[in-house]
């Protein structure tokens, strides 16, 4: 077999091999330039890369959502903070998750009062036997019917005035003042009709004021670790 001699220069597939690994070079120098999330070097990058693809340019606007608190919050190379294109304080903030548990109950009203009848203050006592000695913080709802004639100025008021009525009964009755919170809804949401005993009159069918045990606990909101104890909790107003 006759010997075959080689071809002179390197073969076709070194060539290809070559301008791979040279792309995958000037690949990760792309990558290590923008690991430190300078914003100027960023946006040339992105800049490029969009006018290499037949874009247009970003105006400030457009770059001013882009770079966002998110994207450049944290230093890849230093892990130190980074000034964000959005300031370091965000614009909306979640408080605290909350949630509600089935455990309370409601309170009737007349219509037009604020005064709690015999039934509901025999209402509020069992609720009480219910409640009291939990860690759980209550939220005392108060609502209000739009066509309420009272002293006072709004549904507003009314429902804030019911709802003080009953924290100030159950808090006589011994559940403390730091356990409660209070809001208001006025007429602006209704009671469901299935919440209500059979019997409630069905023209004051929003004078109510809602008993809910929350989620949240006493010592989320007070940094005590004492009230996490239900004998604590049963002490009464400090």
């Amino acid at each position: 077999m006759p010997k075959q001699e080689c071809p002179e220069g390197p073969a076709d597939w070194v060539l290809t091999f070559g301008d791979m690994m040279s792309l995958l070079l000037c690949f990760f120098i792309m990558l290590y330039a923008i690991s430190t999330l300078e914003i100027v070097k960023a946006q040339a990058v992105s800049d490029a890369i969009r006018s290499s693809f037949g874009g247009k340019r970003m105006g400030s606007n457009e770059r001013s959502r882009s770079v966002t608190a998110r994207t450049l919050r944290q230093s890849l190379k230093s892990g130190g903070p980074v000034q964000s294109s959005e300031g370091d304080n965000p614009r909306v903030m979640n408080i605290r998750d909350m949630g509600e548990l089935v455990r309370g109950g409601v309170i009737l009203f007349d219509l037009n009062s604020d005064e709690l009848s015999d039934k509901a203050k025999s209402d509020l006592a069992r609720i009480y036997d219910l409640i009291s000695g939990s860690p759980n913080k209550i939220e005392i709802r108060g609502h209000a019917g739009p066509t309420e004639k009272t002293i006072y100025a709004s549904s507003w008021d009314l429902s804030f005035s019911r709802a003080m009525v009953v924290k100030e009964h159950l808090q006589s009755l011994g559940l403390p003042e730091r356990a409660m919170r209070v809001s208001q809804d006025a007429q602006f949401a209704p009671i469901s009709r299935g919440s209500l005993p059979a019997d409630a009159d069905p023209k004051s069918v929003n004078s109510v004021v809602e008993i809910l045990q929350l989620l949240d606990t006493i010592r989320a909101y007070q940094g005590d670790s004492n009230e996490a104890n239900p004998q604590y909790l049963n002490q009464g107003p400090p």
